[in-house]
């Protein structure tokens, strides 16, 4: 998809958000296939930190999202009933293939083959498949969270940020209108917010893929880091040499990094209320990088960015369940950082080519479905 801007100055490409979404699922390929490798060979130490940073690819789709949502959004200003006809067009683009590919897909690979599933069969249960119909599976427990559709947090977490994000553009944009500034005092109040509620409420309850870090109350300031860039990058608050960027995400990602390492040392999970926080400032300067340097937008990341959504939904099938199948027919030793090379870039090639289908099958079909009904309106 390429992200298009009109203004006085003419139309803008912005294709290096297409490379961003690229890297950010490759980085969620990486680290589903070192749990799959965990379950048969306990990974070094080391190893283990640096692909469960790759969990953090989703907090770069969420950036990026709420960066984009405020592109569009913009450019739309005068649309008439732009907020339903926003609703309607996120709709259409999300739930088809989440119900098609997530809730029927797996439902079906949890019955035919169990031990390889990345599910459970009895969560399917009335309730939890309801919750996820409607997007509010965040909302309910966590076998409604992430065990109807392996990674469907994330998309119950879009979700409910979707309903905000019309009161949020039109406050942060009233606020910006008086003074750019009151930006960074919005993200300082929303971050005060939600750690004082994690603090307070669910200072024992939080760690990583836990229920309440799931939660959008705990991922609004990453959303809202999306929100800002954009307000910020109006007033040409990024305009300064690639360097600057490199620095800044060099040293916030080695922040998050060591922060991940203590709260596991330590077993302080309530880290992970902050560490998402960082990693989305260090996502920030990667944006600019991709932007400011066009010879890291190559076409075949693109293109991966472009089928970024499919390709998340179903890389777990081939991520846990075909190669869990493989590890489970070695016999002999192996070399762990060979297998996960080898693994991940078949799940990465067989789940491109499945989302290749997927886009024109479901995903352009159910696209123009919402185009139409948005023209009507």
């Amino acid at each position: 998809m390429k992200i298009i801007i009109a203004g006085t100055s003419g139309i803008k490409k912005m294709e290096h958000i297409d490379s961003i979404r690229g890297i950010a699922i490759l980085m969620v390929i990486f680290v589903h296939i070192a749990h799959t490798i965990s379950m048969v060979s306990k990974l070094n130490p080391i190893l283990f930190l640096v692909t469960e940073y790759g969990q953090l690819g989703v907090q770069l789709f969420f950036v990026a999202s709420a960066y984009t949502l405020c592109v569009s959004a913009e450019s739309r200003e005068n649309e008439k009933n732009k907020n339903l006809k926003f609703f309607i067009r996120r709709y259409f683009r999300i739930a088809p293939a989440y119900y098609i590919i997530g809730i029927g897909g797996y439902f079906i690979l949890t019955y035919l083959v169990p031990n390889y599933s990345v599910l459970k069969f009895e969560n399917y249960t009335p309730l939890n498949i309801c919750a996820n119909l409607f997007f509010v599976h965040g909302f309910v427990h966590k076998t409604a969270n992430n065990g109807i559709v392996p990674g469907g947090w994330s998309i119950g977490t879009e979700m409910a940020f979707y309903a905000l994000f019309p009161i949020l553009l039109y406050y942060t944009k009233k606020a910006t209108n008086i003074n750019f500034k009151y930006i960074f005092v919005a993200f300082f109040l929303i971050v005060t917010a939600t750690q004082l509620v994690s603090f307070m409420l669910f200072k024992d309850k939080i760690n990583m893929n836990s229920f309440v870090y799931f939660n959008l109350y705990n991922q609004l300031p990453v959303f809202f880091l999306g929100i800002a860039y954009y307000f910020l990058e109006k007033q040409r608050f990024f305009n300064y040499d690639i360097k600057f960027d490199f620095i800044q995400f060099l040293w916030l990602t080695t922040l998050s990094l060591g922060m991940w390492a203590v709260s596991l040392k330590l077993n302080k999970g309530y880290l992970f209320t902050i560490i998402p926080i960082v990693s989305a400032l260090s996502f920030i300067f990667l944006i600019n990088i991709f932007k400011k340097s066009s010879n890291l937008n190559i076409p075949i990341l693109k293109r991966i960015g472009v089928l970024s959504y499919s390709m998340y939904l179903i890389h777990f099938f081939f991520a846990r369940s075909v190669s869990l199948f493989m590890l489970s027919k070695t016999k002999q030793e192996l070399n762990q950082v060979l297998v996960l090379i080898v693994l991940f870039i078949f799940s990465v090639v067989a789940s491109y080519f499945i989302a290749v289908l997927s886009e024109k099958y479901i995903e352009k079909r159910f696209i123009r479905i919402g185009k139409a009904i948005t023209e009507k309106l």
